[in-house]
């Protein structure tokens, strides 16, 4: 016999893209346009309503392509099954994007960053997301 179970509520929500444009070669430089550009969304500039879901682009804190990866890669320092704190990340990116998220009190899916395994120093394609009190 089975058992059926009712599906999952679901509720709207507003979301903003981003899309930053020319991304350049300083990481500083892109980390603050993408961080000014995610106050922007949340101000809800011409909409009724602040969005509850900001999401930035692939690669938004660097060139993109792989040729790149290895010098912009960041170190997470995320371990599955352990306590994170994105405040302690040596990530400038993670401590970024933490920030703008309790700031703007919005969800926020960091696009992605290139990311250097501490252990091993392999590069993997990583997406971050963030809840408003993180």
């Amino acid at each position: 016999m089975s058992t059926l179970t009712r599906a999952p509520v679901l509720k709207p929500f507003t979301l903003a893209l981003i899309q930053l444009g020319n991304i350049g070669a300083n990481k500083a430089e892109n980390l603050k346009h993408a961080r000014e550009m995610i106050q922007k969304a949340a101000t809800n500039h011409g909409l009724n309503k602040k969005p509850d879901l900001i999401v930035l682009p692939e690669c938004f804190n660097s060139p993109y392509g792989v040729t790149h990866f290895p010098t912009y890669a960041e170190r997470i320092g995320y371990t599955p099954g352990k306590p994170f704190s994105p405040e302690s990340s040596e990530s400038e990116s993670v401590k970024m994007l933490s920030a703008a998220a309790k700031e703007t009190k919005t969800w926020l899916i960091g696009g992605s960053i290139p990311e250097k395994d501490p252990e091993d120093d392999k590069l993997y394609y990583t997406c971050t997301v963030y809840n408003p009190p993180n």
